[in-house]
């Protein structure tokens, strides 16, 4: 038994624990049984195959980088590495878009209550200059907010866009930052759905 493969199967077990499935089902989604998987966690699997490691990373949201230590935060223990989504495409689970441009570490205490996060990389100028294109956005996934928030939203069904949110009785306002673009309103609930509100931005100086 390998120091390599214990540490690939402690950071496949806090993953998986972090995103609240069990071993049978995290199986189910690499294709492998529940005493194959306690395996790879407990790093009792001799040749660890890369391929399979892409696969454990793609189901559990991660990067297979961060499964082989290859990026690894100082503060590994209290921290959590997400995906960084270019895109977010309305219906499709996050374990099966392919659109990933990084990753970055959240508190674990921010997981605390089963909240989840998920990481959007800014388009477009529309925030601006509150956020500019490229930063990163830490998202809480819930799908309600309070006027005010800045919210990644599905409008008609499309890929996610991040707006200003005011909320009246039965319709919904998403507004721009930028004043080059105009607000524009909706019936809520119906033709908008809150992804999440946004808990904080990261940006590269």
């Amino acid at each position: 038994m390998s120091e390599y493969n214990l540490e690939l199967g402690k950071r496949i077990y806090k993953a998986r624990i972090n995103k609240e499935i069990t071993l049978k089902q995290l199986g189910d989604l690499v294709d492998l049984s529940e005493s194959t998987v306690q395996r790879y966690e407990k790093g009792k699997i001799k040749n660890v195959d890369i391929e399979m490691v892409k696969k454990f990373a793609k189901a559990l949201g991660v990067l297979p980088a961060h499964l082989l230590g290859w990026e690894m935060s100082d503060e590994y223990n209290n921290s959590i590495t997400i995906p960084v989504y270019g895109s977010i495409p309305a219906g499709m689970p996050l374990e099966a878009i392919e659109d990933i441009q990084g990753e970055v570490d959240i508190p674990v205490e921010w997981m605390k209550g089963n909240k989840k996060y998920i990481a959007l990389k800014v388009k477009g100028d529309s925030m601006y200059p509150k956020y500019l294109e490229g930063d990163t956005v830490i998202i809480l996934v819930q799908p309600d907010c309070e006027t005010g928030d800045d919210c990644a939203c599905y409008v008609n069904g499309f890929e996610a866009t991040l707006k200003t949110v005011k909320k009246t009785t039965g319709k919904i306002e998403l507004k721009p930052i930028n004043p080059n673009y105009s607000p524009r309103t909706y019936n809520h609930p119906g033709e908008v759905k809150i992804v999440g509100i946004v808990k904080e931005l990261r940006r590269k100086i």
